[in-house]
């Protein structure tokens, strides 16, 4: 622990003498903020849970401290992994399968290597299910089995560089055991989320937020939607009509244009 305190303290110390930051000093003190906690958070929960051992969670801390000096953005892929490593359901189970193993056929084998063992294991186990799949998808198409291992590789290499936690949690609940899926919705949940940010109409994206909180992509779709709506029936001409629909959906744009379209036409 003390040498982890030292490793991060020497990041921090680098930045703190530093007077007039400029806008890359200040976006590798961010990626520094962020990416201490994320593999402290990581590490010590490994440690908690058994997953590695004292020399383990030195050599995690040692080599993120090396690789954020080489590159700031490294370091944080590499923090992220990190968590990723300590917090994935599936890479915990992997590891402890693979630690239950070696337990019952060398019971002498020395921790240290155990340790090691269990976290290659780990990636191989992603690897066997990744050939799993595309044999799954693919079982008499030998040549589509390679096409879709190498697409399923290409796309888990690159959901493990991915920033944004939230997005990459939703990505994997909807798509547990597809990493191109993954890939696919992650992209796209940020771009939403992205456009999501720098809307103009409160009202309608609260609405668009209530309806899916979780759910970038719909909440673009919904808000769209319903701002498309809500403009229609500025500009609707039969006021009975939408007067009735307004009654009937106040909070609804889009049902108030159906109901409108339906009495007024």
């Amino acid at each position: 622990m003390k040498k982890l305190i030292f490793t991060l303290g020497i990041i921090t110390i680098l930045f703190s003498v530093v007077g007039c930051k400029s806008d890359r000093e200040k976006e590798v003190e961010r990626l520094s903020n962020e990416s201490i906690d994320l593999v402290v958070d990581g590490a010590v929960e490994m440690l908690t849970d058994g997953l590695i051992n004292k020399e383990q969670f030195d050599e995690i801390t040692d080599d993120y401290g090396k690789i954020f000096k080489d590159s700031a953005e490294l370091g944080y892929q590499y923090a992220v992994h990190i968590k990723k490593l300590a917090f994935d359901e599936f890479y915990r189970e992997e590891i402890f399968k693979s630690s239950q193993q070696e337990t019952d056929k060398v019971n002498n084998d020395n921790s240290n290597d155990k340790q090691s063992k269990n976290i290659q294991n780990s990636e191989k186990a992603i690897l066997a299910s990744i050939k799993e799949f595309a044999e799954r998808e693919y079982p008499n198409d030998m040549q589509m089995q390679t096409y879709i291992y190498n697409e399923q590789l290409k796309a888990y290499k690159y959901m493990i560089t991915v920033k944004d936690l939230e997005v990459l949690k939703f990505a994997e609940r909807e798509y547990p055991n597809n990493y191109s899926m993954q890939k696919y919705t992650y992209d796209n949940q940020v771009s939403a989320k992205r456009y999501m940010q720098g809307v103009q109409d409160e009202e309608i994206k609260t609405i668009a937020t209530r309806e899916y909180s979780h759910d970038y992509t719909m909440q673009k779709y919904t808000y769209d939607e319903q701002l498309s709506a809500k403009r229609y029936m500025q500009t609707a001409t039969n006021s009975s009509a939408k007067t009735k629909a307004i009654r009937e959906y106040p909070n609804d744009y889009t049902m108030q244009k159906y109901t409108y379209d339906n009495i007024a036409h």
